[in-house]
């Protein structure tokens, strides 16, 4: 049984750092209570991440946030500020309309084959311009759940709380989105992981304009973008049953 006290809820109404306005809370799980806010400045809408206290000490606490600084992209969020108070740590960033594809999967919605060729297109850009930073970004965590389809009808790649840059020397992709990593991943892992074979790719595997560390994430999204087209869900996921529309 873990020592850690339990993370105490903000209420709505309550006003974070002077600036944030809480209006719900809209999602827990991992190592983080996600809430919707008002930013009273901006007077725009923000999501505040409240890190839990059972994951504090073995995760860097700024983790996420020092990925994220310094990134602007069509396709990832804006980071706000990190906050630090009276013991508890916090992210802000941009609220992304919209529903994650997991939702909408697990809703029955269908689509077509060209709306799926742009969001993996969208996809592989972000994923081009994480690969282009200095040093290197990788996500670690490409999945559905990780993918919002926002109202325009683009995407958006979120959660990036495992995320790593890749310093000089290094080239070990941490991290393992189960059931959508490519099977190196699974290695000197207790047991076996045995993925389903999945339904012809919509277009040619990324994986294959790759190499080195990134090599995993290209896999990831292309699994990820198949799943998405045919309702196919690996191991550790419920299997959808959709087809393209």
């Amino acid at each position: 049984m873990s020592n850690q006290p339990e993370t105490g809820r903000i209420r709505p109404g309550e006003v974070l750092d002077g600036t944030y306005r809480i209006e719900c809370e809209i999602g827990s799980g991992g190592g983080w209570i996600i809430y919707r806010a008002e930013h009273l400045k901006l007077h725009n809408q923000v999501v505040v991440k409240q890190m839990k206290s059972i994951v504090r000490g073995k995760i860097q606490d700024s983790a996420e946030a020092d990925i994220l600084k310094n990134l602007k992209h069509t396709y990832l969020p804006i980071l706000y500020n990190f906050l630090e108070i009276d013991g508890e740590v916090y992210t802000v960033m941009d609220f992304i309309p919209g529903k994650n594809f997991a939702q909408l999967l697990n809703s029955g919605r269908r689509f077509s084959r060209k709306e799926v060729v742009k969001w993996g297109a969208q996809l592989c850009e972000a994923l081009q311009y994480l690969h282009r930073q200095k040093p290197p970004i990788l996500h670690c965590d490409i999945k559905p759940v990780n993918v919002m389809l926002t109202p325009d009808g683009d995407i958006c790649l979120i959660d990036f709380n495992i995320s790593r840059a890749l310093r000089p020397g290094e080239n070990t992709a941490l991290g393992t989105s189960e059931g959508y990593s490519p099977p190196e991943q699974y290695r000197h892992r207790p047991g076996s992981v045995t993925v389903p074979p999945a339904p012809p790719p919509v277009f040619p595997d990324p994986a294959t304009q790759y190499g080195g560390p990134a090599a995993p994430e290209a896999v990831k999204a292309g699994h990820c973008s198949n799943s998405i087209a045919h309702g196919w869900a690996p191991v550790g996921a419920h299997h959808f049953h959709l087809t393209l529309a």
